[in-house]
């Protein structure tokens, strides 16, 4: 029911007030903060704008609670703070004062930290008064969409780890100068460093925190993926301090390298102790992932949005009793196909111009290479332990690369001709974006303005091209990467790297996913229709 549909009661517009106030709770959906507004300041601003003779009918528990509770929240639009609840907007006219008081206390305040609730509703609607043998009605609303849906910590943990984070960031913008953060971004921008694009969002990220009041800093906390304000904990730290330190970028490049890749990133050093073993387990029942740590090899059926698949060739007529001279005169009259030099494209025009009217792929097979691993849940049901995959909109698949490359014998394809001069090719079944981009493509195809769920843009661009009988014949460990799983789950990395390592992904019968993986930085040839070749060297 809309405002303007409400009759109001005949006391003081009380009615019409408290339904007011209730839309204000159910329509937020931004994200909101706590202020310096104390609980004592709000109910007094509250109360004491109403008219005196008024005060002690309106000096209510209930509404006293929801007010000190909630009357302080506020969100930031262009940097500027707006209180959440109090708009003079279809407020009764007895109300209106106060209703501006605490706009303005609010407003005028300053943000203290980010606000996530346990609860679905706020306050308390109404309680039944035996005294008065009545029902009293208060101040309350229903906000779903705020409710905080963490699997392991609460409202207030939420909270509390937020607040941790301020003071995380505001530590990284006291060490590191804006010209030295500047100068990273620029190295990292530069992609001459492998695997960059694991960090270069981060970096990003923490320059603009530079240009940010306190209330840009806390929205930037607020909404930042996890991990982005642990600045000085994260491998921008050891960019910063390396490129501060005046090292020679060879240097830098080698000892990034080692830090990057998905087979050492944020991946635990020593073995776990029992302790962490024993709250890992614990985590894992509460959140029931004991099936989601068993993984197999994804097949094709697995994949989601598949941008490209060969077409069958068109079926030859059925000759006459002459068709035989059709023929020989045909291939008399066809012209030798021209063989053209490797065009150089990005990717984004290759998939755009070329996709389409191509039969046929195939990519050539290098000596050492990105080949990948494509894996899924192994239970189907078992609830989701990728940071990307949702109960609402599953997708449990991810992949796996081997650190410095693989060969191609690994994966069961053709080896390397015996000068090793040059390569075969390898026949390409399907082509499709890496799992952590599926959001973003179901969002294109069904015409969204965002994706159904975030897209993990640190996590890189990637596009695989799933090559015809591509098998890993030495699987020696389960692929779950730190980098990748949960965040609810970073506290037992250890533990689950350690599980992953004494594990193998399932092998599986079917048509599989795996093959070559095109990062946008080391360069792939692909042979199109059996005659032309095309080099895609970069994403756009």
């Amino acid at each position: 029911m809309s405002i303007t549909n409400i009759i109001p009661d005949t006391d003081d517009g009380y009615a019409l007030f408290e339904r007011v106030v209730a839309q204000r709770v159910n329509e937020l959906g931004a994200t909101l903060f706590r202020t310096s507004a104390s609980p004592e300041a709000l109910w007094g601003h509250y109360l004491m704008h109403l008219p005196e003779e008024k005060r002690q009918h309106y000096n209510c528990h209930g509404c006293r609670r929801f007010i000190q509770a909630f009357g302080g929240l506020a969100s930031v639009v262009g940097g500027t703070l707006y209180s959440a609840l109090w708009s003079e907007l279809g407020t009764p006219s007895f109300f209106l004062p106060s209703v501006v008081a605490l706009r303005n206390l609010v407003k005028h305040s300053r943000i203290t930290g980010v606000f996530y609730a346990d609860e679905e509703v706020w306050g308390t609607p109404s309680n039944w008064s035996p005294k008065q043998a009545r029902t009293w009605r208060h101040l309350s609303g229903i906000q779903s969409a705020l409710r905080q849906k963490h699997a392991t910590l609460t409202a207030s943990q939420r909270e509390a780890e937020k607040l941790e984070e301020h003071g995380m960031l505001g530590r990284a913008v006291a060490e590191y100068r804006q010209g030295l953060v500047e100068e990273a971004v620029r190295v990292l921008r530069s992609e001459t460093l492998p695997g960059s694009e694991k960090a270069v969002k981060i970096a990003e990220w923490f320059r603009e925190r530079y240009d940010d009041d306190n209330n840009r800093r806390w929205l930037a906390i607020a909404e930042a993926p996890p991990g982005f304000a642990h600045v000085k904990t994260t491998i921008i730290s050891t960019l910063l301090e390396d490129v501060r330190a005046g090292l020679p970028f060879h240097e830098i490049k080698a000892r990034w390298a080692e830090k990057v890749h998905p087979l050492t990133y944020q991946r635990a050093t020593a073995p776990p102790k029992e302790g962490t073993i024993r709250e890992a387990e614990k985590l894992v029942a509460e959140l029931g992932l004991e099936r989601s740590l068993e993984r197999k090899f994804a097949t094709m059926a697995d994949v989601q949005h598949v941008l490209w698949r060969p077409t069958s060739p068109k079926p030859e007529e059925t000759p006459g009793v002459f068709g035989h001279l059709k023929t020989k005169r045909a291939e008399s009259e066809k012209p030798r196909s021209v063989e053209l030099p490797a065009q150089t494209i990005t990717w984004e025009k290759f998939r755009a111009k070329v996709l389409p009217e191509a039969r046929t792929l195939e990519v050539a097979l290098p000596r050492l290479g990105p080949y990948y691993g494509l894996v899924t849940a192994k239970h189907a049901d078992a609830p989701p332990i990728l940071q990307w995959d949702h109960p609402e909109h599953r997708n449990p698949v991810s992949y796996y690369v081997y650190m410095h490359g693989s060969d191609p014998e690994r994966w069961g394809l053709a080896s390397y001709m015996s000068w090793g001069l040059s390569s075969s090719w390898g026949p390409v079944k399907a082509v499709f974006l890496a799992p952590h981009q599926w959001a973003e493509e179901q969002a294109k195809a069904l015409k969204l303005t965002r994706p159904l769920k975030p897209f993990f843009e640190h996590q890189g661009r990637l596009a695989a091209f799933a090559i015809e009988g591509a098998i890993d014949q030495t699987n020696n460990e389960l692929a779950l990467f730190p980098n990748t799983v949960k965040n609810e789950l970073h506290g037992i990395r250890a533990v689950i790297e350690a599980h992953s390592r004494s594990r193998k992904v399932e092998q599986v019968e079917g048509d599989l996913a795996n093959g070559i993986m095109f990062n946008g930085k080391e360069a792939i040839r692909v042979r199109v229709n059996g005659l032309d070749v095309f080099a895609l060297d970069r994403w756009d």
